[in-house]
């Protein structure tokens, strides 16, 4: 048998004339966690894909254990032991959480679900992870964060031998990232081969065996996390050495933009101030469910909360909806993009400019060249 879990050579898929991927190589080793790191578009999201099944590659050879496969669906690489936790979540949000973790085999192979069984085997998975989550709340009633742990919880409860994970730490606080990478080497050790995804560099040096660099859809190396730095990433990343990772910052105003006096919402917040400064970048740090995604939602007028005041350039604020916080020139970017940021059967056009349709409806009606103009 080989003593790789996945090898890769020479794979390319392209999408009309853009040019996903063009020269991927990668070998695994059986019982590695083997990190893969590129920018934005480099073809990260696409090779995983393809080794689990919901894309077909184009041309190249791959192999699982030693034995060339050709996926043409999920179902596919399933059988053969690949698990993948998606970047972007693949749950269903009107079933509870238990329904989501076993979705695939809800009455474990027998005639009729048992609810009770159901429930304590969802139970028992999220407690094995550390995750403190009732298996019977409906999904779409949680955060994003506590979503991303079923979406865990799914994949780890699987008899899988092949692991791969898109991102899994993007909306986590350190402690979940802890309990996460406590499983990932509990995992490791029992023999599984675990893909790890991520843009925190820090995280690769903490958790991989073997670190590649992808770019424009090739591979550009293969680094050892022991002996090589987080520059020697960067570098290999964006092709060339860079003087700094950011921009020197700029200098605030001392005049004060926002602030937020005393703020309580039942069960939620408790006495949350703040005050932000023009020019000023304020970060809000906290574990998962501390409140930091509640300040911003009562902040944009999403929320309404019980006491406080919120002042703008020393104006004291009445928010009742998410337009009065507009007209005051507050925006938001929220936690969860598809659901609330984004309307995804409309156009990039559109989407840009529905929160601004008075600038592009002088009577009633669209002007669709002041839109083009807006959007550019």
């Amino acid at each position: 048998m080989s003593d790789y879990a996945i090898e890769i050579s020479n794979v390319y898929k392209h999408f009309g004339g853009v040019k996903a991927l063009q020269n991927i190589n990668l070998n695994v080793k059986r019982g590695a966690i083997h990190a893969l790191i590129g920018e934005n578009g480099a073809g990260k999201s696409t090779l995983m894909k393809i080794l689990s099944g919901i894309y077909i590659k184009d041309g190249g050879e791959i192999k699982i254990n030693g034995k060339t496969v050709h996926f043409t669906n999920p179902k596919q690489s399933k059988e053969m032991g690949i698990g993948i936790i998606h970047q972007e979540l693949a749950l269903a949000p009107d079933l509870s959480v238990a329904e989501n973790i076993f979705l695939d085999d809800l009455s474990f192979g027998g005639p009729f679900i048992n609810w009770k069984l159901l429930n304590k085997k969802a139970q028992e998975a999220l407690e094995k992870l550390g995750f403190h989550i009732d298996p019977k709340m409906r999904l779409g009633d949680l955060s994003v964060a506590y979503q991303q742990m079923v979406e865990i919880a799914k994949a780890l409860a699987k008899n899988v031998n092949i692991l791969i994970l898109d991102e899994p730490t993007a909306v986590l606080a350190d402690p979940e990232i802890d309990i996460l990478f406590e499983n990932l080497k509990k995992l490791q050790a029992s023999g599984v081969t675990i893909i790890y995804i991520s843009h925190r560099l820090e995280e690769l040096f903490r958790i991989s065996d073997t670190i590649t660099v992808i770019k424009d859809g090739a591979t550009v190396i293969e680094l050892d996390p022991k002996t090589s730095t987080e520059d020697d990433v960067i570098t290999n990343m964006v092709g060339r050495e860079l003087q700094s990772l950011y921009p020197a910052k700029t200098p605030c105003q001392d005049i004060e933009m926002l602030r937020v006096s005393h703020l309580n919402r039942k069960n939620l917040l408790n006495d949350i101030s703040l005050s932000v400064n023009k020019g000023e970048i304020v970060g809000l740090a906290g574990l998962v469910g501390a409140g930091r995604t509640e300040v911003a939602r009562c902040i944009f007028g999403i929320d309404k909360f019980n006491s406080g005041e919120i002042y703008k350039d020393g104006q004291k604020l009445r928010l009742n909806s998410v337009v009065d916080a507009m007209n005051y020139g507050i925006g938001l970017v929220p936690e969860s993009r598809k659901e609330q940021g984004a309307v995804l059967s409309r156009s990039i056009l559109e989407n840009m400019t529905m929160s601004s349709l008075d600038k592009i409806t002088p009577f009633c009606l669209i002007d669709h060249t002041k839109e083009r103009q807006l959007g550019e």
